[in-house]
């Protein structure tokens, strides 16, 4: 009994001591660890890698700010762009009515002065139909009178 219970903390004792030595390799690979992080951040190299990263950030917030500069100057660009293409578009439409109305005067002016030129013509058609008439007329008087005339010296003459 005194060998079994000796036997137990002889295991027992083996086991407390891996589970110690396990503790113990833990602890040194952490010691380990954590030295090497600490020498990696001493290291130069590391230290232009954080340099270098420290730039990247700055020059990455400094681009990030333009870009949205930019893009407010873009959208500022494109109202003041919409609100100039309204303004030619509504210049343009004042301008398409002043000549639509230009138009539509001119067009009454010209079936005005085509309805006076007709009327003209046809006043100009009567009066050189009465004129033409009154030359005929005129040439039968001038003609009767002629040979009233020539019939009138002739029977003095043979008198």
């Amino acid at each position: 009994m005194v060998a079994e219970r000796r036997l137990k903390e002889i295991e027992a004792l083996k086991n407390e001591r891996i589970e110690l030595l396990q503790a113990l390799d833990a602890m040194r690979i952490q010691v380990a660890t954590t030295l090497q992080d600490d020498k990696i951040r001493e290291s130069s190299l590391f230290k232009n890698v954080e340099a270098e990263l420290e730039y990247h950030r700055t020059e990455n917030q400094l681009l990030k700010n333009r870009l949205d500069k930019v893009f407010v100057e873009f959208e500022e660009m494109q109202a003041d762009r919409r609100k100039f293409v309204e303004q030619l578009e509504a210049e343009e439409v004042g301008r398409r009515k002043v000549l639509e109305a230009e138009i539509k005067k001119l067009s009454d002016d010209l079936t005005r002065v085509r309805g006076n030129r007709d009327s003209l013509q046809h006043t100009l058609d009567l009066r050189s139909s009465k004129d033409e008439a009154e030359i005929v007329q005129n040439e039968q008087i001038r003609m009767i009178a002629n040979t009233r005339k020539v019939g009138r010296h002739v029977p003095r003459r043979a008198l």
